[in-house]
């Protein structure tokens, strides 16, 4: 504690002189690779060359040509495809000054619809599984989807980005992320106060005051959550023939503000912030009058605001000389050549591999397997164009109709300057008919009409975005308009766009399992108490959220959608499922799969709340003995323990008791013992046989009553020759009360 009257902390002697520290050098991050100045300018050469490698080798891709037949390089074809989405057309005076010049946005709203419609099938929370990558995985793969399902519905919302990213891949062909962790700290305003105690632990009493010493700390509100960056196309830059975003150089260009590499820099990301100032300040304009004392705080102030172009390069290094290249992501000032930091990839990812993925929507027919897709914007570009001229064209047809062009005499007395047109105006001319002259210009129209529709066909037809995509008939090609017809075209959409929504499915899936590294690596303590259910109830035990409880390889994968997002027919779909299931004797003797399916068809049409409060929560299977541990029950003679459940699949037990009284272990048995046994699992599998016999029939007698046939029995009456069960008894509820009542099982031979 610091004495206020001598400026000396407390209890030492005023007159000695404070100790001298000598220079000290800025202490480098744990995170940055320990390098000297030289390596530091070798690696910055080695990132700008391939930088400028990487550029020149985009810029010398074709790209087609403008509408005056220049060549195309990267940057003007990203304009291009960006005016066709937003409509931007180049100002134009042929035929005439003020002529027709719109857009009709077809490009903008092909890619809406597409959008809208890939979007679901690309992404379904509901539709997320975890693999465990080995087996020591596999006990931890049920908390891995829960904890998971948590974190991207409620703590990251992942959705959002997945709505962004679905659009800028289906547009431009491809689309790069990059994955990361990051911190906020918010003021609470309030603060924590801790006394101040001395050598002999008791609190010092301040003595201006006469009241116990103590320290005083803002109390802060730490965030922490994944972040997913979508790369634009015009940012990201590839090696020449670069096919692995894990492999090759991967280049990254942005563009911070001075003060967020600063904030790097106390994050122990970035280095050398001095030169960078150095650099900045010429950019700074101060004003001439500004006083001395205040030339430093204007530039610190001006200097926060001013953009620095940043590299970011992941690529291979040996930087310690170990003979082996580590995998390192470096960033460097492109203008003024400064080595802004490095570090290793094992500190930014839990499995060391770069938080980088790149998807494609469609691949391109000369280099499939490169790192450049084929966008919907480039595929109907030229079509859009074309139907924007013919449009023009009508529209400027339709103008020169109604305000035809006309000659006059310059001989005569019609001063055209002065002439305006109105309606029931009257303007004097001397012989108008000879003096005057406006010809004829009736333009057919027909032939652009026809033309509009044939390139609407052409889109369809490249596309699929008809409107039978949208549910609608369409009325730009002819035909019956069948329910037959209809529903063929939509087949033929959605086999359009399965192999590029199973790409979007992969690419989403590998995010996931991304996210989840990022996690492994960063999870903060205490999250078993963050993840609630709906009713505040917590989801994990103490110590299940750790890095040590969440450990392991796992990979995401989403299950197909049959249809492809669309709600109509996934109702369509559980329709015709839930008809035929109730049906098959197989399902109908399983009340667990009886739920499914009903669930299945209810969330269909309503939320997945909604059909819990209507059905009840989902049961599980977690209560009921598998056969092969009732196969171990019998054999330690705990044969009270073994009953066949209702719930249980009875097809399996009983295959599974038949295989262990043909097994080798149960021929090797006591003969006495093996008696026992044979005779209880006889007993058992007897019991599992009138069961799904009970519920066959009771299958049978609910589809002759919907059927309308008379002389069935009502599915809840019990049948007479039921192997042991009685008629009309409620067996399968009254089975069940017995077995966790413990009473004993059927009797046969004696045995209880």
């Amino acid at each position: 504690m610091i004495d206020k009257n001598t400026q000396q902390p407390m209890g030492e002697d005023p007159n000695q002189q404070p100790i001298q520290q000598p220079n000290q050098q800025p202490v480098q991050s744990p995170l940055q690779i320990p390098i000297d100045a030289k390596l530091q300018d070798i690696l910055v050469e080695i990132v700008l060359q391939d930088f400028d490698r990487a550029k020149t080798a985009r810029d010398n891709r074709e790209y087609g040509k403008n509408e005056k037949g220049i060549a195309l390089n990267f940057d003007g074809w990203m304009k291009a495809l960006k005016d066709l989405y937003y409509g931007n057309r180049l100002f134009k005076n042929i035929p005439w000054k003020y002529c027709s010049n719109r857009s009709m946005k077809i490009s903008m709203a092909i890619l809406e619809m597409l959008h809208s419609r890939l979007l679901a099938a690309t992404w379904n929370e509901n539709r997320l599984r975890w693999r465990p990558g080995g087996l020591e995985d596999v006990d931890k793969v049920d908390r891995i989807d829960r904890f998971m399902f948590w974190w991207l519905m409620v703590k990251y919302r992942i959705r959002d980005f997945f709505d962004g990213w679905v659009k800028v891949a289906i547009g431009f062909g491809d689309v790069a992320t990059k994955l990361g962790w990051e911190v906020r700290e918010y003021d609470t305003g309030q603060v924590d106060t801790t006394p101040i105690v001395g050598p002999d632990g008791q609190p010092l009493v301040d003595p201006m005051t006469g009241q116990v010493a103590a320290s005083s700390e803002k109390r802060i509100r730490r965030e922490e959550n994944t972040t997913a960056e979508i790369i634009m196309k015009e940012d990201i830059f590839f090696q020449p023939n670069a096919k692995s975003i894990e492999e090759d150089p991967i280049i990254i260009r942005h563009s911070y503000l001075y003060s967020q590499l600063e904030q790097m820099e106390r994050d122990g990301q970035v280095v050398n912030m001095e030169k960078v100032k150095e650099n900045v300040d010429k950019f700074v304009v101060l004003p001439v009058d500004v006083p001395k004392e205040k030339i430093d705080m204007l530039k610190q102030v001006k200097r926060r605001n001013i953009p620095v172009e940043v590299i970011e390069w992941y690529g291979r290094y040996d930087f310690d000389d170990d003979g082996f290249e580590e995998d390192i992501r470096l960033l460097v000032d492109r203008v003024n050549r400064v080595y802004l930091g490095g570090i290793p990839l094992t500190a930014l990812t839990k499995n060391g591999k770069r938080p980088l993925d790149f998807t494609k929507f469609n691949n391109r027919i000369e280099a499939p397997e490169e790192l450049e897709g084929l966008g919907i914007l480039e595929q109907v570009k030229e079509l859009s164009e074309e139907i924007d001229a013919c449009f023009n064209q009508l529209t400027d047809a339709n103008t020169i109709s109604i305000m035809r062009p006309g000659y006059y005499d310059p001989a005569g007395d019609v001063d055209a300057a002065t002439l305006t047109m109105s309606p029931n105006k009257i303007m004097p001319v001397s012989n108008p008919t000879r003096n005057i002259y406006f010809p004829d210009m009736n333009i057919d129209t027909t032939r652009l009409l026809n033309a509009i529709r044939l390139v609407l066909e052409f889109i369809e037809r490249l596309t699929g975005a008809s409107s039978y995509v949208m549910g609608k008939e369409s009325d730009i090609v002819g035909g019956s308009g069948t329910a037959t017809r209809t529903q063929a075209i939509m087949q033929s959409a959605e086999q359009r766009f399965s192999t590029p929504a199973a790409r979007l499915q992969a690419g989403a899936a590998r995010i996931v399992s991304k996210i989840l590294d990022q996690i492994q690596l960063n999870i903060p303590p205490g999250m078993e108490l963050r993840v609630l259910g709906e009713a505040g109830e917590p989801l994990f035990k103490i110590n299940e959220l750790t890095d040590e409880g969440i450990s392991g390889e796992y990979d995401a994968y989403l299950l197909d959608d049959p249809s492809l997002g669309d709600k109509n027919m996934q109702r369509q779909l559980n329709d015709y499922l839930y008809q035929m299931l109730t049906q098959n004797p197989l399902v109908m003797a399983d009340p667990l799969k009886i739920d499914h399916i009903t669930r299945d068809l209810v969330e269909a049409y309503k939320s997945q709340t909604e059909a819990e409060e209507l059905l009840g929560p989902k049961p599980e299977r977690k209560d009921l003995d598998t056969p092969e541990e009732e196969n171990t029950l019998m054999i330690q003679g705990d044969f009270a323990k073994v009953r066949a459940l209702v719930p249980e699949n009875h097809m399996h037990h009983i295959m599974v008791h038949q295989e262990l009284l043909h097994s080798p272990s149960f021929a090797t048995m006591p003969k006495g013992i093996a008696d026992q046994v044979y005779q209880y699992a006889m007993a058992h599998v007897q019991e599992h046989q009138a069961m799904f016999q009970q519920a066959i029939q009771n299958a049978i007698a609910l589809k002759g009553g919907m059927g309308g046939q008379q002389g069935q029995a009502s599915p809840m009456q019990g049948n007479a020759g039921g192997g042991g069960v009685a008629p009309g008894s409620g067996v399968m509820g009254q089975v069940q009360n017995e077995k966790r009542a413990g009473q004993s099982g059927p009797t046969q031979n004696g045995i209880a």
